[in-house]
């Protein structure tokens, strides 16, 4: 009798919900109440758990959320609410069993392939695109708009977040340390927290560091010796316009030291620190030179040893 007995089908449900309604929420649904949500006229917007406030993203006429849920038994993760009235029709998890009895095992198999290389591409597309946070950070806050000081953290956050897949929390710890290296400072203003650039230049200096450090070759202005740096302060109090033959900068900083030797001469044009004006004559580089200054000035803020 029980061969015979006639297989009950459980048919999804369409409801229409007004704005406002929440269609699922993790939090009181549960792991296990899991559904695939079809809308059909209307609008959703999906929200996550940890940040309420904004739309990850919304739902518009056609759309359908769950798949990889049923299938694969992955739970929704975010909370869906109707921004209009909607029409929406839920198939859950019976449902869905009573319904893939009916499928070939060929096209059940193919429907779990493409599942499995849809959530496996929905994975990669979370991976960060960066390896160092902290210096992918500063180099974005070094390119900000220069005529710009203050920023709104939070919207901040959110942009470098959305260009880079890194996680917010992974952000706010960057953004912590840059703090503590005074690279920045984070001002509260109308109960609303702002971030200010102090000096773009040391965020330009600090990830050249980090550049340096990650292909484990020597960041120049920390090789530095002390008659090279005696050098490099007695360049940034002469005149601007001094232009010299190579045999007169020479003199130049051997009246300063007397140990100074032609190598270090020819070491400082390797650095940059002068630009050539026409044969053997030379005019120093400010801004090499303010860039190098810097450099050892904020040294220890740089390195992180503060």
């Amino acid at each position: 009798m029980g061969a015979n007995k006639k297989r009950q089908i459980i048919p999804p449900s369409t409801i229409t919900v007004e704005a406002g309604f929440v269609v699922y929420d993790p939090k009181t649904e549960g792991e296990e109440n899991r559904r695939i949500i079809i809308l059909k006229e209307g609008s959703l917007a999906a929200y996550s758990v940890d940040n309420p406030s904004t739309a990850v993203f919304t739902m518009e006429p056609g759309n359908l959320l769950g798949v990889l849920s049923l299938l694969e038994g992955i739970p929704l993760k975010y909370k869906i609410v109707a921004q209009k009235k909607s029409v929406i029709t839920v198939i859950n998890e019976e449902c869905m069993e009573e319904e893939l009895k009916n499928i070939p095992l060929w096209l059940l198999a193919l429907i779990k392939n493409l599942s499995s290389k849809t959530r496996e591409y929905k994975e990669k597309s979370k991976e960060t695109r960066v390896q160092n946070t902290l210096k992918s950070l500063a180099m974005y806050l070094s390119k900000k708009n220069p005529h710009q000081v203050l920023y709104h953290l939070a919207s901040l956050i959110q942009e470098f977040s959305f260009i880079t897949k890194i996680n917010k929390s992974i952000i706010e710890e960057d953004l912590k340390s840059l703090h503590r290296r005074c690279l920045i400072e984070i001002k509260k203003k109308n109960d609303r927290l702002f971030l200010k650039i102090n000096d773009r230049d040391l965020l330009k200096i600090f990830v050249d560091y980090w550049n340096a450090f990650d292909k484990d070759i020597s960041f120049e202005p920390y090789q530095l010796d002390l008659l090279q740096k005696n050098m490099l302060k007695a360049l940034r109090q002469s005149k601007d316009d001094m232009v010299l033959t190579s045999p007169q900068w020479v003199h130049f900083f051997k009246e300063i030291h007397e140990q100074f030797h032609v190598s270090n001469w020819i070491y400082f044009l390797k650095l940059g620190w002068f630009k050539q004006i026409e044969k053997d004559v030379y005019k120093k580089d400010v801004k090499v030179l303010e860039y190098t200054y810097k450099a050892i000035e904020y040294e220890n803020f740089i390195r992180g040893t503060l």
